[in-house]
This record gives C-alpha cells, sequence and structure tokens, in this order.
C-alpha cells in the first residue's frame, strides 16, 4: 500500500512538471474621451485665430475622435498550477500612444479562475473583485488569427467584455481575468469600464 501511495505522488509531480510553461507578452492600451470642456476650448482657440467654425469643427474631430491613451505591457508567464502576471510601463510605449502613465508596477496571479493582486501596503495577495467578476460568455461569428493562432471571440452578456480565444492553447494562457465556463487562451480582450469611462483593449505580442 505504501508503495502505491510513492507511486501516485510520483505520476502527480511528474505530470505537473511535464506541463509546459508559456512566457507571453500583451500589449494593452487604455484610451480615456477628451473632456468636453478640452474640445470647446480648443475649437475657441481656432475661431480665435480666424478661422472658420466648420474648420474649427473639423480639427476638433480630428484631435479628439481617439480621446488621450496610453500604453502598458503584461509579461505573464502562464503555468499549469498558477499564472503569473507583471504589468508594467517600463518598456517603451507604442507609437501614437499620447499620454504618459505614471502606473506603478502591479503584480497579479491568476489560478483556477480567480485573479489575485498583490497588495504592497499588506504585502499578501488579495483576490480582484475586479477581474474575478463572475461573467457569462456568449459565442460570437467573429475570428481573427493572433499570433498564428486561430481566435473565437466571446461577449459577455452584459456586453462590458469581448475575448478572443484560442482553443488549441491551454486555459492558463491567461493575462489575468476571469472567462468562466470558456475554454481556451485568452489572446485578446476589450473592456468597457462604464464607471470609469474608459476602455482596456489589449491582444498577445509574444508566446514563447
Amino acid at each position: 500500500m505504501k508503495l502505491l501511495y510513492v507511486l501516485v505522488i510520483a505520476s502527480l509531480a511528474m505530470n505537473s512538471y511535464g506541463q509546459k510553461i508559456y512566457h507571453c507578452e500583451y500589449r494593452e492600451k487604455v484610451s480615456f474621451p477628451m473632456p468636453d470642456s478640452f474640445s470647446q476650448s480648443m475649437r475657441k482657440q481656432i475661431i480665435d485665430q480666424g478661422f472658420s467654425s466648420k474648420m474649427a469643427d473639423q480639427v476638433v474631430q480630428q484631435v479628439t475622435s481617439e480621446g488621450y491613451s496610453g500604453t502598458f505591457v503584461k509579461i505573464v508567464e502562464a503555468r499549469a498550477d498558477s499564472t503569473f502576471i507583471l504589468a508594467t510601463n517600463k518598456i517603451a510605449q507604442e507609437e501614437g500612444s499620447n499620454m504618459k502613465m505614471n502606473m506603478a508596477d502591479a503584480k497579479f496571479v491568476y489560478s483556477k479562475g480567480k485573479v489575485y493582486a498583490y497588495d504592497t501596503l499588506m504585502e499578501q495577495w488579495l483576490l480582484s473583485e475586479t477581474w474575478s467578476e463572475l461573467r457569462t460568455f456568449e459565442v460570437t461569428d467573429d475570428k481573427k488569427i493572433i499570433a498564428g493562432h486561430s481566435c473565437t471571440s466571446y461577449i459577455s452578456t452584459d456586453t462590458a467584455m469581448k475575448i478572443w480565444i484560442a482553443e488549441d492553447l491551454p486555459d492558463y494562457v491567461n493575462p489575468g481575468l476571469s472567462i468562466g465556463r470558456v475554454k481556451g487562451a485568452v489572446l485578446g480582450y476589450e473592456w468597457k469600464n462604464k464607471d470609469n469611462n474608459y476602455t482596456l483593449r489589449s491582444e498577445l505580442t509574444k508566446l514563447e
């Protein structure tokens, strides 16, 4: 009996050791709409310079159409038992970003469908209610290729989140969000935070 127990433990250890580890990077972009006060001020300044109202409207529309945006990177080490995530903007930002993000590095762990954030003050891992929020997703007809992998799109029933899933990769390849019963790796997502009025878009750029 003791020998059987040892063999079972050894088998489980070998299976865990044999699980592939993925090193990933996700490029994330957060966008905020331009405040109306900014648009109105810009329009007035253009008109004060002698340009027509029509020209002022065109310039304001062009400048404010994408709002403020900033980029950061999530470095992910995906393991079968726990996926570790580092969000940082220390890496050079993408061209086209028009906002400098003074963001402190943040650490997360994705495990068993839940996301935990490291609290530097308390020096412990705490459940992230934002990213562990229970959502129900429905499959859509949208498909696209991300990093060479065919992905299918799912959208949450509250329409706040859209995710891109690659079924040929394991579930633990995940940038740190709970996806309920959806099976497969999350290679991209879009989340519209209606409370704080911003949009977050993310897509995998490196998978090793």
